[in-house]
């Protein structure tokens, strides 16, 4: 019972510490490969590796710079075996690119409640484009279509809901109004 106990409380920690950081470290590697099918495929077998060596990381270190060094691995993995159709770089500039991650990823948690604030200020037809474009996945030219405009007019549609974006995200940033 109690080693069960304990399993189970490794698991959670494992699980509470992962969802903590999965965001940081997905960004590390599709910062790398800019392609989200290999970022995917990536972070699948960096997850299983987090888990599978979970047991070396010490509790009460850098969990993230932890992981991060797992993912520079994995991705270097990744470029090595599909080098002939991929940019190539250097260990020491992958590792120079997580060492950097945490200072750009700070602020990413109210960055996205500035989002998610703005997001519900927008029209109930830009919220419509939003969710159609970038939850649902949809190409500009299928919204276009989807909602019987030309290419043409959604691409400034959807530059102008970008534009209105930014400007909200940026003033509710500097207000500090992200209770």
């Amino acid at each position: 019972m109690s080693n069960q106990k304990n399993n189970t409380l490794r698991d959670e920690h494992f699980i509470r510490l992962l969802m903590a950081n999965q965001n940081s470290i997905y960004a590390f590697i599709l910062a790398i490969v800019h392609n989200s099918t290999d970022a995917d495929d990536i972070m699948q077998e960096t997850t299983t590796t987090i888990w599978r060596k979970f047991e070396e990381f010490e509790s009460g270190t850098d969990f993230a710079a932890w992981a991060l060094t797992i993912a520079r691995y994995r991705t270097l993995q990744y470029l090595k075996k599909h080098r002939d159709d991929r940019v190539r770089f250097s260990s020491g500039l992958l590792k120079r690119i997580q060492e950097r991650m945490p200072e750009k990823l700070e602020g990413i948690g109210e960055r996205k409640r500035a989002l998610k604030k703005c997001l519900a200020k927008l029209s109930e037809d830009d919220r419509r484009l939003v969710v159609m474009r970038y939850h649902n996945k949809l190409a500009i030219k299928k919204v276009a279509t989807l909602i019987g405009v030309s290419t043409h007019i959604m691409y400034r549609t959807m530059a102008r809901i970008h534009k209105s974006l930014r400007f909200c995200i940026r003033r509710t940033l500097a207000e500090g109004g992200l209770v």
